[in-house]
């Protein structure tokens, strides 16, 4: 026996009770297939077995190993090769290749004409939907996984191609307990099964054992039809949603082991390789994105290619030139949280496993796209300043990039915190547009209530603007005028109260006679006399971090929430009292696997 479960019940939104009171076991050596019709529970009660779902009475013990679950949908990278999926999997579990398990896995699975072939997705042509599956199972194998789960993996695909799965399930079940979830099988798939587990529509056990029994007991039943499959008779009755049937009792001996990961060292390491090669295997987003930084850097400085001359019309050429810089690669960093959050399902699947941590995870997804974002930045920087007629410098295009990087940073929290990928995309644009409304432009900070300094102080787009309006106009001494801006001027003076006789007698001078006051007005005079390199570098680089950290931790808490759900699910209670989590117990404990009550299916006679 290597993974035993009693008493489960597991309660659904609504509180709607989906797993009611189910047990039993899975051994090596045999398939053991739960089967029901839609809404039996069979993806809830899987999901338990793999510690993904709480029950809310019941427990799982893992008598021996690790357990490995292949869910419906398989979490595998796209841009990563069959036999790179593998080697990657094997490193990250050992700590070093082992060319030998790898070959021994793609020979068990039939994976080897494919071997060089990339995984694929929706968007993308890789391998077959059965192959996937195939190699979905083979990352358990090569993780030595002793128990393995796997949900509807005959589901979405041909005949052919489901006994071909089915039939490598039954293949592995010889050295390595297998349990599976079945919709509907056909005969031939139906002849693998050396186990069986039907659930009624209410989510109660009405068989488990056999399954060459199950087929005997209903061949005594009143109501089925001799040319009907078992399989199909058994899914006629599970609809019926029938009484639970009575359990006898077994005991477990041992308990639930676990392996450790790599060296975090050489999970940076394989983490880094695996991420630089999805990286450069996806040119079609690699050229998306240098597309669209060169495209806006051509539109934002074809709009001010006139030039930004020295005078009163280039004070605001000029500032709203580098608001548009800052607002493109602000909203830029969207396109990267996509990119993320179609690999987090990926990184919890993975690190509930045990087969990496998060820091080494985090590092390496840094390491591997922050060139990326350097150098898109710094061609939209060149462009659009050069264009312009901007100051085009080393620290002008400093100060673009860490803006870029600290974006991407804020983005990365958001989707790290957010409880799904569509909260995080509709949050996104809202943490982005509020720290967009304190950069000084939109609105005048002095004029804010205090109540939300600290909302200017987490506001990149503040501190980025400052730096690179001070770095634009800090050699700006002397700013022309013409009489038109004059003329202004004295309106706005008369506007305000000022005699108009006075006005005309007087020359008025230019209305931004230098850039210091230009820079003075916009920041207000403490934040202009303040050095960029002391003001504005240092929050940006704090904000880097500090979004970086809180991106982190919230990754780091949904994978130790993922990982402690597992451990509650597996562990042993301090007594086998209480309906509590099911762990090793003495002789009465109550593992249990149930016997089918004919009498209980249909009313009728029976035949002898």
């Amino acid at each position: 026996m290597a993974l035993a479960f009693s008493n489960i019940s597991v309660v659904a939104a609504r509180g709607r009770l989906v797993v009611d009171d189910v047990g039993g076991d899975v051994r090596a050596g045999e398939l053991l297939v739960i089967l029901g019709p839609s809404g039996s529970g069979k993806t809830s009660l899987l999901s338990v077995l793999a510690g993904e779902v709480l029950p809310v009475a019941g427990g799982v013990v893992v008598v021996s190993g690790q357990v490995g679950y292949v869910p419906q949908r398989d979490r595998l990278l796209p841009f990563v090769t069959v036999e790179e999926t593998l080697r990657f999997a094997s490193e990250l579990r050992s700590g070093y290749y082992s060319p030998e398990v790898v070959e021994e896995v793609l020979e068990t699975l039939g994976l080897g004409v494919v071997r060089e072939t990339p995984v694929g997705s929706a968007e993308r042509r890789g391998i077959s939907g059965g192959e996937a599956k195939r190699l979905a199972l083979g990352v358990e194998l090569v993780n030595a996984a002793d128990v393995v789960l796997c949900d509807e993996p005959t589901t979405g695909l041909d005949a052919k191609t489901a006994l071909g799965v089915a039939r490598l399930l039954s293949k592995v079940s010889k050295t390595v307990a297998v349990a599976a979830t079945v919709h509907q099988p056909s005969t031939r798939i139906w002849a693998l099964f050396d186990q069986l587990l039907v659930l009624s529509t209410a989510g109660r056990a009405i068989y488990a054992g056999p399954a060459a029994d199950a087929e005997t007991a209903a061949a005594r039943l009143v109501g089925r039809p001799p040319d009907v499959p078992i399989a199909e008779f058994l899914l006629d009755v599970a609809d019926e949603d029938l009484p639970k049937v009575a359990t006898r009792s077994v005991a477990p001996t041992s308990s639930h082991s676990s392996r450790m990961a790599a060296p975090i060292l050489v999970q940076v390491r394989v983490l880094l390789t695996r991420a630089v090669l999805s990286n450069r295997r996806s040119p079609t987003a690699t050229y998306a994105a240098l597309a669209r930084s060169a495209t806006m850097g051509l539109v934002i400085g074809g709009l001010y290619s006139h030039g930004c001359a020295n005078d009163q019309r280039g004070v605001a050429d000029r500032t709203g030139a580098i608001f548009f810089v800052l607002v493109n690669q602000g909203f830029s960093a969207l396109s990267s949280i996509r990119v993320f959050l179609d690999e987090r399902l990926v990184f919890l699947h993975e690190s509930r496993r045990g087969a990496y941590g998060t820091l080494p995870y985090f590092i390496a997804k840094t390491l591997a796209e922050v060139p990326y974002q350097i150098a898109f930045a710094t061609i939209f920087a060149g462009l659009a300043y050069f264009l312009a007629g901007l100051r085009l410098d080393l620290a002008s295009a400093a100060v673009v990039v860490l803006a870029t990087l600290v974006a991407e940073s804020l983005a990365l929290a958001v989707g790290a915190a957010s409880p799904d990928p569509k909260t995080a995309l509709a949050l996104c644009p809202v943490v982005l547009s509020i720290s967009l409304l304190f950069a000084g432009f939109l609105v005048s900070l002095d004029s804010l209530p205090p109540l939300l300094a600290p909302l200017r102080a987490l506001s990149f787009f503040k501190h980025a603007f400052a730096a690179l309006l001070k770095i634009e106009f800090a050699n700006l001494e002397t700013l022309t005028c013409t009489d038109a801006d004059r003329d202004a001027l004295a309106t706005r003076l008369s506007e305000a109260g000022a005699p108009r006789a006075l006005l005309k007698k007087i020359t008025l001078p230019c209305p931004v006679p230098d850039g210091k006051t230009h820079v003075a007005r916009v920041l207000g005079d403490a934040a202009a006399a303040k050095p960029f390199a002391k003001a504005d570098l240092p929050p940006l680089l704090l904000l880097f971090f500090l979004f970086r950290t809180v991106a982190y931790l919230a990754l780091a808490r949904r994978a130790r929430a993922a990982a402690a759900l597992a451990a509650k699910i597996y562990e042993a209670p301090p007594n086998g009292e209480g309906g509590g989590r099911l762990g090793p117990r003495d002789a009465g404990s109550r593992i249990s696997t149930t016997i089918m009550r004919a009498s209980s299916w249909r009313s009728g006679p029976k035949h002898d």
